[in-house]
């Protein structure tokens, strides 16, 4: 669900560079992005809907050569709802994010951290997503970019969610 944001976040980045040498800058630029956003997942019968929010602390500097390096800090919280039943599960969503721009547009992407830890009530943990994941994307466009590497458990998490928030 992070790579949603990790996409939008790309866009950003790409807007940065394409302002040219104003955006250059000795020291890193240090943005504050506020997050507020429904997703939709599609469960087949149903939908749920996950509203994340909170903040990515963006650390962004640009190179001479074309090149950028964003660090972004993240800071969100996820509430997946089922609007047919009211029941939702939550998840913090934090780490830090290091986005890699190279002269060519492309783009690599190291994760570190939690990314969603599901708990039920008196079940215990349904589905958690944590560790490293490096990304390749070939440009700000790449909607499905390249897995280079992942370590730390990866739960399906939207099939685990349905199940769990099911009607």
């Amino acid at each position: 669900m992070r790579r949603r944001t990790i996409v939008a976040a790309l866009g950003a980045v790409a807007l940065l560079l394409a302002t040219g040498p104003t955006a250059m800058a000795a020291k890193p630029q240090i943005t504050l992005i506020p997050v507020d956003e429904v997703d939709l997942i599609d469960c087949g019968a149903f939908t749920l809907e996950d509203h994340v929010f909170g903040t990515i602390k963006s650390r962004f500097t640009e190179f001479p050569d074309g090149s950028a390096r964003d660090i972004a800090s993240i800071r969100l919280r996820h509430v997946v709802s089922n609007p047919q039943t009211g029941e939702s599960l939550s998840s913090n969503d934090v780490g830090v994010d290091k986005v890699t721009i190279h002269p060519d547009g492309s783009a690599t992407v190291m994760q570190v951290g939690l990314i969603s830890r599901y708990r039920i009530p008196g079940q215990g943990l349904i589905a958690h997503e944590s560790g490293v994941s490096i990304l390749f994307f070939t440009g700000p466009d790449d909607q499905e970019p390249d897995v280079l590497f992942e370590a730390g458990p990866k739960d399906d998490l939207e099939a685990a969610l349905c199940q769990a928030l099911a009607p």
